[in-house]
């Protein structure tokens, strides 16, 4: 997925001081007020990726080579099996 295959207007004149931000400033930037209750998991995914796409280029995350997690709490489950 490019930026120009899934643009986002409202977020293009921030792109560029997210980016910056992300790279040499805090690293970490906190998306509010998402309606994310009306829409499934995978239209989530494919806004979170088209941000992505606005501030650079998608990468593996993992070794199965996963662009996107899913903050579902699996990973705790692996570690503590009471969680």
């Amino acid at each position: 997925m490019t930026a120009a295959q899934f643009p986002l207007p409202r977020l293009a004149p921030h792109s560029a001081a997210l980016r910056q931000d992300l790279l040499h400033g805090r690293g970490v930037a906190l998306p509010r007020r998402l309606p994310v209750e009306r829409d499934s998991i995978l239209e989530w995914a494919t806004v979170f990726m088209s941000i992505g796409a606005q501030l650079g280029n998608a990468c593996s995350q993992n070794a199965k080579s996963h662009v996107l997690g899913h903050p579902d709490g699996r990973a705790r489950r692996r570690i503590d099996r009471h969680a």
